[in-house]
């Protein structure tokens, strides 16, 4: 079954946004980390992610999400894995989740283990950096 909602529009008299949320285009992470670091070792955070990137196959995004420059979008993709980390709320904690690409072709288990484990030991490389896993 199919949850269709209404579409909601927002934005100016300029700009109209239509946003429609359809439950068959939905997707969840399979992993989500959380990693907390000193504002000032934000750089070291994203030379470390792209190295990890770099290693692993990845095309990387790292991008602002607002004029302030304190929150930051990085987004890495290859054929089977996309990864979305971001720090809206707090600028020291990044909330990073491993999606599948295709939600129709699953990315074995030990593959993605070993994947976050690999992606953990570069994060580790920033000093006093904090690493959780959500299950």
């Amino acid at each position: 079954m199919v949850d269709y909602l209404e579409p909601t529009i927002s934005g100016n008299s300029d700009v109209k946004i239509i946003y429609i949320r359809n439950a068959a285009y939905q997707k969840y992470p399979r992993r989500t980390i959380v990693v907390k670091i000193e504002t000032t070792q934000q750089e070291k955070l994203f030379d470390v992610m792209r190295k990890f990137a770099d290693g692993q196959g990845f095309a990387i995004r790292i991008a602002s999400t607002n004029p302030s420059g304190a929150d930051f979008i990085v987004e890495m993709w290859r054929e089977d894995t996309k990864i979305i980390a971001l720090n809206s709320f707090d600028p020291g904690t990044f909330s990073i989740d491993f999606f599948d690409t295709d939600s129709a072709i699953k990315s074995p288990e030990w593959a993605l283990n070993s994947l976050v484990s690999d992606f953990k030991s570069y994060i580790n490389e920033v000093p006093n950096v904090a690493v959780t896993e959500e299950k």
